[in-house]
């Protein structure tokens, strides 16, 4: 019987050594968005997606084709750009007007999908001068399937997004946005939220990737990136389109 206890002791110690090396936490981490909305209380979300509104006049146009004939419904909320989606009816107008106004929609719909995390590496994080050193390559532009499997390979040695792209000049504007720039493209990566996306009771953490390829090119990408010990680096755990 104290050959059991003893080696229970010994086991919770271990565990809370390892717990205190890698730095991440055990808990409750509800889905949020980054002004700190708490996502998981019954209703929040819904009361998210219908604060968001167009103005009368710039409404969204969806559109589908029946045998019927043609319908087009108009969208102001976010509430009615999702249940659009889930439609799958198709967007013809107002990308260009409200390019916000989606990027929010489309990030509601994303952390509408994810769970609250029962651990978490990187609750609290923020933006720093650090923090080239630690996001993956993968968050920058790429033009060609060359250089995305150079992307692919570097993250899986776990290269930073410095060391694959040592040209890029890296700016952090806030705790939640920095801008990487070189050779005529700029990227600009916001943190929009955090949850659980792949349900393995984790927290990861959504970005949104705006690569500014020169004239009016505009590429957007939301990624989800996580992590298992503060002291490495984040790697893509998914990229949602």
């Amino acid at each position: 019987m104290h050959k059991l206890f003893l080696f229970v002791g010994i086991a919770v110690l271990f565990n809370r050594a390892a717990f205190a090396a890698d730095g991440c936490e055990q808990g409750t981490f509800p889905v949020r968005s980054i002004s700190g909305f708490d996502l998981s209380k019954p209703g929040n979300l819904e009361i998210a997606m219908d604060a968001l509104k167009l103005d009368e006049g710039d409404e969204l146009e969806f559109a589908s084709s029946h045998e019927s004939g043609h319908k087009t419904t108009k969208v102001r909320t976010c509430r009615e750009y999702d249940a659009a989606i889930e439609q799958r009816l198709l967007l013809m107008t107002g990308t260009q007007r409200t390019p916000e106004f989606l990027r929010e929609c489309k990030v509601l719909r994303f952390l509408k999908k994810a769970n609250a995390a029962s651990s978490s590496c990187i609750e609290g994080y923020q933006l720093t001068k650090k923090s080239p050193d630690e996001l993956p390559p993968s968050l920058g532009y790429v033009i060609s399937g060359e250089q995305a499997e150079a992307v692919d390979k570097a993250e899986q040695v776990n290269w930073s997004w410095r060391k694959f792209s040592p040209e890029l000049e890296f700016h952090v504007l806030s705790p939640t946005t920095l801008t990487a720039t070189g050779q005529g493209v700029v990227d600009k990566l916001e943190v929009m939220g955090f949850g659980d996306f792949n349900h393995d009771g984790i927290q990861d953490m959504l970005v949104w990737i705006s690569d500014y390829g020169g004239g009016t090119l505009v590429h957007y990408d939301a990624i989800v990136l996580t992590r298992k010990d503060k002291k490495s680096g984040f790697h893509t755990l998914a990229r949602i389109e």
